[in-house]
């Protein structure tokens, strides 16, 4: 553990590992249970196991809502994956020959849209 992370950290949050840091979120195992609020559910909790965002020590997370930002983050990806597939394959459709079905062109820009409404700020 670098002593500059573990400065900043309140004190009740003694960190005895650092799990890899998975987007922006990064999972601490602590050396002993600490008591907090959770910043995305607003409970009380003393745990272990304790959440970040970024380098936010003052805002800690419960590994319930680290795990649900998680599962909810590798969907979006799934998601906006597919949807570029869509949007390759349309694109390619409407640019082969002239006899395209009609509308493809608005599918192309309804699709983007999509994409555009689930893209991370």
């Amino acid at each position: 553990m670098d002593r500059n992370t573990q400065k900043e950290m309140p004190p009740q949050f003694q960190v005895v590992k650092i799990f890899p840091q998975r987007g922006c979120l990064c999972l601490h195992r602590l050396v002993k249970p600490a008591a907090f609020t959770c910043n995305c559910c607003s409970l009380g909790k003393t745990s272990k196991l304790v959440a970040f965002a970024k380098d936010k020590w003052d805002e800690p997370m419960c590994n319930g809502c680290y795990g649900y930002l998680l599962a909810a983050s590798e969907i979006n990806d799934c998601v906006r994956s597919k949807l570029h597939k869509i949007i390759w394959s349309a694109s390619r459709l409407a640019h082969s020959d002239h006899s395209r079905p009609a509308g493809l062109e608005n599918l192309h820009v309804g699709i983007g849209s999509l994409i555009r409404a689930i893209e991370p700020n």
